[in-house]
């Protein structure tokens, strides 16, 4: 099976990357999971190709497990927020030979928003609870969004990365409304993981801040009540 994986994607030239060798990607981010660049082809729009840096450290066999995990965890984040209209961006994962590192990684493609404003660093609250209260829609998807966050935290001790930057984001849509999205779709942490200090600092207050966005905008969830202390 992992000597077919090989075959089928090691060979890039008829996927979005063709022409990455002559035209290299521009590193634009450099995450706790990712090497994020910007790759802009002559004859498609602009996309974000996401590098798995553990990935770099493996062996071939090694790599075709990782890219199943990699892919579960996508999945499985899909399933969590799949009533949450395009929250969730579509991603393609690949295994591939790239041509401007010279290594085998697992990768990812995705749309790219040049306009996305992080959710937590590029508002201020009163920003957003303004925004929130003008746009019913994207108030009840915030609402949604926010409670099945503390639901599944409390009952798994699982979530996904609210640290990493423009990880959760508002994005303009065609019609100059904005829609939130989450960009980095394949991380889900752990209630035990060990973490740094400042990186559980920010956790935490993101966190409180989300709470503190809630009660603002008048929506309760349930799900707080659930979330013992300290989790």
């Amino acid at each position: 099976m992992g000597r077919r994986l090989h075959e089928r994607y090691y060979d890039v030239s008829n996927t979005p990357l063709r022409g990455i060798a002559e035209n290299p990607p521009k590193l634009i981010g450099y995450g706790g999971e990712n090497f994020v660049f910007l790759h802009t082809p002559q004859d498609t729009a602009p996309f974000v190709l996401k590098i798995d840096k553990r990935s770099l450290r493996l062996v071939p066999e090694e790599i075709n497990e990782r890219a199943r995990a990699i892919k579960s965890r996508h999945q499985q984040i899909r399933e969590w927020y799949q009533d949450i209209p395009n929250f969730v961006v579509p991603t393609h994962f690949f295994v591939a030979r790239l041509p401007f590192r010279n290594a085998v990684a697992v990768g990812s493609i995705q749309e790219y928003f040049p306009e996305a404003r992080d959710l937590f660093t590029e508002f201020t609250e009163s920003e957003l609870v303004e925004i929130f209260i003008q746009d019913r829609k994207l108030q009840t998807n915030f609402s949604t969004f926010v409670d099945r966050f503390f639901t599944i935290l409390a009952n798994s001790g699982q979530s996904i990365d609210l640290v990493g930057h423009q990880n959760v984001c508002l994005i303009k849509g065609e019609e100059g409304r904005y829609e939130l999205r989450l960009l980095d779709t394949a991380d889900i942490k752990e209630r035990d993981e060990e973490q740094e200090k400042f990186r559980f600092t920010i956790r935490e207050a993101r966190r409180n801040k989300l709470k503190r966005l809630i009660e603002k905008i008048a929506i309760i969830p349930d799900s707080f009540e659930e979330l013992p202390r300290g989790q």
